[in-house]
């Protein structure tokens, strides 16, 4: 998880360093080194967020209203936890009027998609039994046809 998580938090950076140099901010080795960070931040948050009751509220309607839920949910966690690392280690970026605003959302878009493939993912393998979603992936497949049942 938590590489999935890097890989695509780093993704995320790329994007958002490249629309920063554009107006003359190279942000590059900010933004990975906050990728890794959080990447370790946010699997941890996942792990423990899953156990909360709030988590599971949604967990007996159909897949799509729980991953969607979980993944609003767990956006507006790390917008939160965004907001205050920004405040904390990036007084010095200084970010036209309009720019702020397309960053948030394309952030908020990209980072909600991050979550619903994590979701799905997470959710499938629970509810196929765990190991069943890796080994579809991963494990070669039977390749004789199935038998077929004569009517």
């Amino acid at each position: 998880m938590v590489l999935y998580l890097a890989a695509s938090l780093s993704l995320l950076g790329t994007f958002r360093a490249l629309v920063l140099i554009q107006q003359g901010t190279n942000e590059f080795t900010h933004v990975y080194v906050v990728a890794i960070v959080e990447a370790l931040a946010l699997g941890k948050i996942v792990a423990l967020a899953q156990n909360l009751k709030i988590f599971r509220t949604w967990d007996n309607r159909p897949l799509v209203w729980s991953v969607l839920f979980k993944s609003v949910l767990m956006t507006l966690i790390v917008d939160i936890g965004g907001s205050i690392e920004k405040a904390i280690f990036d007084p010095h970026l200084v970010e036209r009027p309009l720019h702020p605003i397309m960053l948030l959302i394309t952030h908020q878009i990209a980072l909600m998609t991050i979550f619903i493939v994590l979701f799905i993912v997470r959710d499938l393998n629970r509810t196929l039994g765990e190991g069943k979603l890796f080994n579809l992936f991963f494990v070669p497949r039977d390749l004789e046809p199935a038998e077929t049942s004569t009517v």
